[in-house]
């Protein structure tokens, strides 16, 4: 019996020896006993239960993202799911901007290896072995030796200071900045995550990604943008100019983790860095605007100039009166309802926070987590304060406003970082000179000691400084000496 759903249905059906015995004309056959197994099972295996069993959602997409992975290895680069070349084509030495085959991707590790290993020996075996381009390779690239979470080592192929990608973890990179960080922003997006941190990764290879997507595809059709405003608003400065709006929820009610039921969201934004702030509330009232806005306020700053529309919530005297309370430099400007050529900046903002929502919701479903939307506003200014374009100069606004970027520049892949659950891991497959410098300092750690996690090795560490035969009492006169000489003057001299 077949049963139109939009959910996947796991459909059984008898052993093929046991449906082949029909009954005897007149003989009652006995059919309780009857071994059954899913249609799809290459290997089946007997169940018991004959009944439909549907997946959960949490199996259906994961079956849908093993299939494209699968669909996405073969159509940009010929090759199963672990990364086995199916065409045959022959390795070559590319350049940043071209993908790297899996196999160049092991010449290039040999080559540089053999380079930094500082054996005459292996240099003049591997030099004959490749003559062509073998400059061009130790001039661009450098290889290192990283731990991972489970002790292995693992060889990193760089350009600069760029992770190269071969085919094989094409789609786990791509997949990372694009569903982990960016949250399904589009192509642009994406490809200014990923070039920032990874080479060898073409345009392309982004794109079909994306088209590919089983989250982005759900996405409704864009609309044509409109034409802009005749005299679009200048702003020269952090702070100059706040934009706030609503986002009406009423569609999506959910409890808060307080039990409150919020209805919208404020969205608030600086019209010069498009840094942004979000915010669910429980009604469209001037006292909760005010609340939220006075709390952002008083953690970055208050604007010189308020945006808003004409809404009520936004020009009562409540409202204006809260705000000058915390800062009485702020001017309210009051602009028509829903007019681009006033509040076009926040309005597109406002489209993006909810297809980014959307995005999340759907991304958090497929993991089996919770999609209440008030919870998510993390995840959400997150992405929005990332978000980085395409250009050469364009940053992202949280770069912009704090001077240091979202997301770390990473030695290696980003699941290897998040598998790492100790400090000391951590340090092992990202060696950064900085950051294991400023370990050492604040857990008095030595030169030739390892970095050890911090909840076994901080209590022997700060321990050492202190003598066992020490008491109480003469520790704070210790103390007291030694703050009693630090703060004398000096003597002065005669003459």
């Amino acid at each position: 019996m077949s049963r139109t759903s939009r959910r996947k249905v796991v459909r059984y059906q008898p052993y093929p020896e046991q449906s082949q015995t029909p009954a005897h004309h007149g003989e009652i056959r006995d059919e309780s006993n009857i071994q059954c197994y899913p249609v799809f099972d290459n290997n089946p295996t007997p169940q018991g239960d004959a009944e439909e069993r549907k997946l959960t959602e949490v199996e259906e997409r994961e079956i849908q993202y093993n299939s494209f992975h699968e669909k996405y290895n073969q159509l940009m680069f010929n090759i199963d799911l672990d990364g086995n070349g199916l065409d045959g084509k022959p390795p070559i030495v590319p350049r940043c901007s071209q993908q790297l085959t899996n196999d160049s991707y092991e010449q290039l590790l040999e080559i540089c290896f053999a380079n930094q290993s500082g054996d005459e020996d292996r240099w003049r075996a591997v030099f004959h072995k490749y003559k062509t381009k073998i400059y061009d390779v130790i001039k661009n690239y450098h290889a290192k030796m990283l731990t991972n979470a489970e002790g292995e080592e693992v060889a990193r192929l760089y350009f600069g200071n760029r992770i190269a990608v071969p085919q094989r973890d094409v789609f786990a990179v791509i997949r990372d900045c694009h569903v982990s960080r960016s949250r399904h922003t589009k192509q642009n997006a994406t490809s200014a995550m990923v070039r920032k941190m990874y080479c060898n990764i073409t345009q392309k290879m982004v794109n079909t990604f994306i088209q590919m997507c089983p989250t982005c595809i759900r996405r409704p059709p864009v609309i044509k943008p409109l034409k802009g405003a005749a005299s679009p608003i200048m702003s020269a400065a952090f702070r100059n100019r706040f934009q706030v709006d609503l986002i009406d929820m009423q569609d999506q009610a959910t409890e808060d983790i307080r039990g409150v039921l919020c209805n919208f969201i404020v969205v608030l934004k600086d019209h010069f860095t498009r840094l942004s702030y979000c915010e669910p509330i429980p009604r469209k009232q001037p006292i909760f605007v005010a609340e939220v806005l006075c709390r952002i306020f008083g953690l970055i700053g208050a604007p010189k100039l308020l945006h808003s529309d004409n809404g009520n919530e936004f020009t009562s005297q409540e409202l204006i009166e809260a705000v000058k309370d915390l800062d009485k430099d702020i001017l309210s400007v009051f602009g028509r309802p829903r007019k681009p050529n006033d509040q076009g900046s926040v309005e597109i903002r406002n489209k993006m926070v909810k297809s980014v929502l959307s995005d999340v919701q759907d991304e958090q479903r497929r993991k089996g987590k919770t999609t209440n939307w008030t919870t998510l506003m993390g995840h959400l200014m997150g992405c929005l304060n990332s978000h980085e374009l395409r250009g050469a100069n364009d940053t992202s606004a949280y770069e912009t406003v704090f001077g240091v970027p979202y997301h770390e520049n990473l030695l290696c892949h980003i699941d290897e970082m998040r598998r790492c659950t100790t400090l000391e891991q951590r340090v092992r497959i990202n060696p950064d000179p900085r950051f294991e410098a400023s370990l050492r300092e604040e857990f008095y750690i030595d030169g030739d000691d390892p970095v050890v996690n911090v909840d076994t090795g901080i209590d022997d560490a700060l321990m050492q400084d202190f003598p066992a035969d020490v008491e109480d009492g003469d520790e704070d006169k210790q103390d007291e000496e030694q703050l009693r000489l630090a703060t004398r003057r000096p003597a002065r001299g005669r003459g």
